[in-house]
């Protein structure tokens, strides 16, 4: 019992943050189960691995190209009640993830969080200034500030006149 206990915590800490290697191996389990079930009824489509990897898809994904089918009633009834809703589960769950995956990347380099360690020759600014530091002088037609420099050409207030920052 404490196996089937252990097993079950580790499929519960597997869903909670769904890996991509616990999605490959959900849709293994599928695959090999539905051949099983599949194989019980007396399906043709299981007697070659290549036939039936292309029934598995084709079924699956609900593509249905129309030229292998379950032939048996008992066949159908797997193919109607485990192997089309499990495929379809299992594309929700790989598009959930790459889309979980694709905004988690997107939002890492939005906060600036990203991994730029192969990039080279370029300037880092960190932090933010106010709109209301003092410039020390104006010269040129640009604002010079104290070991800052201001990257935001915009006001909040519209009679304020931001002036373009520059190098002393």
């Amino acid at each position: 019992m404490p196996v089937l206990q252990q097993l079950l915590k580790a499929l519960k800490a597997s869903t909670i943050n769904v890996s991509w290697t616990f999605l490959l191996l959900l849709a293994l389990a599928h695959m090999a189960t539905s051949w099983l079930l599949m194989c019980l009824t007396g399906e043709e489509v299981t007697g070659s691995l290549a036939l039936w990897l292309y029934f598995y898809v084709v079924t699956a994904s609900t593509v249905g190209y129309g030229d292998f089918s379950p032939t048996s009633t008992a066949g159908q009834l797997v193919a109607a009640l485990y192997l089309i809703p499990g495929g379809i589960s299992l594309f929700a769950a790989l598009i959930g993830k790459a889309t979980v995956t694709v905004s988690h990347f997107w939002r890492q380099q939005m906060q600036g969080k990203g991994d730029y360690s192969d990039l080279t020759g370029h300037t880092v600014v960190l932090g933010c200034l106010p709109l209301t530091m003092v410039p020390l002088s104006t010269k040129r037609g640009c604002t010079i500030f104290p070991k800052a420099v201001r990257l935001a050409n915009y006001s909040t207030r519209p009679s304020r006149r931001i002036m373009p920052p520059c190098w002393e």
